[in-house]
């Protein structure tokens, strides 16, 4: 199961720049513990590695961009929460997991 979203670059000043991989970076914890951190690629693009589960449950986790103080940038201060469900599908008995995005989506801007 993959977390992940997309990062959009708007200057202040309606100025358009092209946004360079490897340019922010984001943050993924579950509750207060990181599980990963990974930054954007050049189309803003950004997934955390796989997460494999091995029991039922309900996962809390909280997406943010990490401010690693660029000039010139306004890093979005959103806190996005993530919550996966994992369920065992009675008929296999394999797991499962459902993703459901709040804040909308993971669109940072």
């Amino acid at each position: 199961m993959q977390i992940g979203g997309t990062k959009t670059l708007e200057a202040a000043d309606g100025s358009q720049r092209e946004m360079k991989e490897g340019e922010f970076t984001f943050l993924l914890l579950e509750g207060d513990q990181e599980v990963d951190r990974v930054t954007n690629a050049a189309d803003g693009i950004f997934a955390f590695n796989d997460i494999t589960y091995d029991k039922v449950g309900t996962h809390y986790y909280t997406v943010s961009e990490i401010d690693s103080g660029a000039g010139g940038v306004d890093y979005d201060p959103t806190l996005y929460s993530v919550v996966v469900e994992v369920t065992e599908n009675t008929e296999t008995h394999e797991l499962e997991a459902e993703v459901t995005y709040y804040n909308t989506c993971l669109l940072y801007t």
